[in-house]
């Protein structure tokens, strides 16, 4: 009784009540005379119109023209009153259908209609368009249910729930459903029991939504064949698969191969497993979080991940200015934040380690983010680090910000390799002043070819660099030089090269190295095996 509308107030028992008609339960709020109102939150009367159509009023009013009376049922239907119309004419007026279809719960006005505009293919897709409006489907005529074109047309159209409303024929077409599903994964769950369990419709739900395995029939998470073309898919289905395939190294290794995150997902001890792990990581750089304490602490585990999250890296733009909001304005970090890098889901010895942050900074350059403050203090790790990737300059300790030599641009320009970088050696196998000024330069590579270089006297040895890889091709345009015996670092690329000649100045060329050039060729032999 607490859903009748009721006229007046409220009366005891022993008076009468006058009780209005009243709208279907379901369409409160979309037929009836209440609507909710502002402020305290009652229902309240939305308006003469729809009060006199919610009393059937409308039908005994004298209208003045056609015209008047049309317009005052078209006011109604926008109110959603179409069920108070008796006559047919206004029933079956696309227009006043089509403004109580918009203004309905998900078009259940629809049913309200002259049967002619529910056999209309036309009007009822266009009064289906907009999303949640799939539902009035159920009042078009039968023939539409089963007809397959526009059954499609509405799926494609509205949404995948339009086949739960078609004819129990067509939910059990296989061709039919598999086409649904590739329009419209969800359509999965309006099929028939037995198209879910079909693995081709499965698997081609897939393909538009991890999500439409829901929907599919449990037994299939239970067979090998099937899960393994589903992770092959989208690695991340393993979640759906039983607990003794989630064990299974060969799907794993699949799964994480598709998506380095399924990796969350394994079971028996696969988190652990250092080949799965690896593959995880090359994947997905995060999913080394996933990864047990043990593959978290594997160098190469680590120096992986960190490979490829700045190809990550490199394919997001926005993800530098993220960066630098998180790291100078805490509040913008959000409560899942951790670090900048990978580096956050390993040991904080790692991060604290000269020798593994070297390796580190030149898989990726902003790792440095990561690291402790006396790593963003080491000029020489810092310069490698710039290298890799120029914005890492930003995540340098203060102090060594505003160095000439770690300028990106300046560090662009150097073609000395640091030390145990792979890079051919080149030594100065002689160097001498020109007597018309200038120097000349022997430079002999390890396999015994030798070119000669004149330089000016202020020219540096960022210059020879620069010529010796540009003479000899070097593939990457990074060198080690050996000079007087000694291996040039690329922080000393601004050191002139007249102080190494000088040691020698003659009428004739001299070895740099000291001694004669036989002597000089066995210590750049040896430096170079060093």
């Amino acid at each position: 009784l607490n859903r009748l509308r009721i006229g007046g107030s409220f009366a005891n028992a022993s008076r009468k009540i006058a009780v209005r008609r009243v709208a279907p339960m379901g369409d409160q709020g979309a037929f009836g005379g209440y609507s909710k109102g502002k402020g305290n939150g009652k229902r309240m009367r939305v308006g003469a119109v729809r009060g006199a159509a919610s009393t059937g009023k409308g039908e005994g009013k004298a209208f003045e023209t056609k015209e008047a009376e049309r317009t005052y049922w078209l006011e109604a239907a926008k109110n959603g009153q179409l069920q108070w119309a008796s006559a047919k004419e206004r029933r079956a007026d696309p227009e006043i259908v089509l403004e109580a279809v918009r203004s309905s719960e998900r078009g259940t006005a629809f049913r309200f209609a002259d049967a002619a505009l529910r056999a209309d293919r036309d009007f009822v897709l266009r009064a289906m368009e907009g999303c949640g409006r799939e539902a009035l489907l159920q009042y078009a005529d039968e023939a539409l249910k089963r007809d397959k074109d526009f059954v499609m047309q509405a799926i494609t159209q509205c949404c995948g729930d339009a086949l739960t409303y078609a004819d129990d024929a067509l939910r059990r077409d296989k061709e039919f459903v598999k086409e649904a599903v590739r329009q419209k994964a969800f359509a999965l769950r309006c099929a028939a029991r037995s198209m879910q369990a079909d693995r081709e419709i499965v698997l081609e739900a897939l393909k538009a939504s991890l999500d439409a395995l829901d929907h599919a029939d449990p037994v299939l998470f239970g067979d090998r064949g099937f899960m393994f073309e589903a992770v092959q898919q989208e690695g991340l289905a393993l979640m759906y698969a039983s607990d003794d395939l989630k064990a299974d190294s060969a799907l794993v290794l699949a799964a994480v191969k598709s998506n380095g995150h399924a990796l969350s997902h394994a079971k028996g001890g696969l988190q652990a497993n250092r080949e799965i792990v690896l593959e995880a990581v090359r994947e997905s750089a995060n999913a080394i979080r996933c990864a047990a304490d043990a593959c978290r602490a594997d160098r190469v585990v680590v120096l992986a991940a960190l490979r490829q999250q700045r190809q990550q890296f490199r394919s997001l733009p926005g993800i530098l200015s993220h960066l630098r909001r998180c790291r100078d304005d805490p509040k913008s970090r959000g409560k899942g934040w951790r670090g900048y890098t990978v580096l956050v889901h390993v040991p904080w010895s790692f991060r604290d380690d000269p020798g593994f942050m070297l390796a580190a900074a030149r898989e990726y350059g902003l790792a440095i983010a990561d690291a402790s403050e006396r790593i963003t203090r080491d000029r020489n790790l810092v310069f490698e680090a710039v290298r890799r990737d120029g914005e890492a300059l930003e995540f340098a300790h203060k102090e060594l910000q505003s160095d000439p030599e770690l300028q990106p641009q300046r560090v662009a320009q150097n073609h000395v390799a640091g030390k145990g970088l792979e890079a051919p050696t080149f030594m100065v196998a002689a160097a001498a002043r020109m007597p018309g000024g200038g120097l000349e330069i022997t430079m002999a590579r390890m396999s015994g070819e030798t070119a000669i270089f004149k330089f000016e006297d202020d020219d540096t040895f960022g210059n020879l660099a620069s010529a010796v890889a540009t003479h000899f091709k070097v593939e990457g345009g990074l060198v080690h030089l050996l000079a007087a015996g000694e291996v040039v670092p690329p922080l000393d690329i601004s050191r002139p090269l007249s102080a190494m000649a000088m040691a020698d100045v003659g009428d004739k060329k001299t070895c740099a190295a000291g001694g004669d050039e036989e002597g000089a060729a066995t210590t750049g032999e040896e430096l170079a095996r060093q």
